[in-house]
């Protein structure tokens, strides 16, 4: 089960919702915004155990009390943003980043070797056992990320 969480409105995470996801098949309608949480970010509002959440953010200072859950990654800007004229985006340079080698391609390989520490066990652990945090130690920053 997984969360968009954003600081902007309800409209712009069901955008990024719809482009990441367009069959809803990992977000669904899942969709957290700053009316939920207006200064900072918490898990308080995603209905699963801390122990198995994965945060994965640019922006560490909105998550106060669940570093240890996040990954810290680098800011995405596929397309332009108003007010940030210092970085072209992607879709103004009309490419995108490395399929291979890009902050988001380093970032699925991370996120594959979490998974794959976290349900490696051949005899079946119960999940309360378990803790996804002691294999990221955040906030971290993956390689290239």
């Amino acid at each position: 089960m997984s969360y968009v969480y954003t600081k902007g409105d309800l409209l712009y995470g069901k955008e990024i919702a719809k482009m990441i996801d367009p069959d809803k098949t990992y977000f669904g309608d899942r969709v957290i915004t700053r009316r939920e949480s207006r200064h900072t970010k918490t898990l308080d509002y995603v209905l699963a155990d801390e122990r198995g959440i994965v945060i994965v953010d640019d922006t560490v200072e909105v998550w106060p009390h669940h570093m240890r859950n996040l990954l810290k990654i680098t800011r995405y800007f596929y397309f332009k943003h108003n007010g940030i004229d210092k970085v072209s985006s992607y879709a103004e340079r009309k490419r995108d980043e490395s399929k291979s080698r890009g902050a988001l391609a380093n970032l699925l390989k991370y996120l594959k070797d979490i998974h794959n520490g976290f349900f490696s066990c051949e005899v079946q652990e119960e999940l309360d056992t378990k803790d996804v945090r002691l294999l990221i130690k955040g906030p971290f920053k993956p390689h290239g990320c």
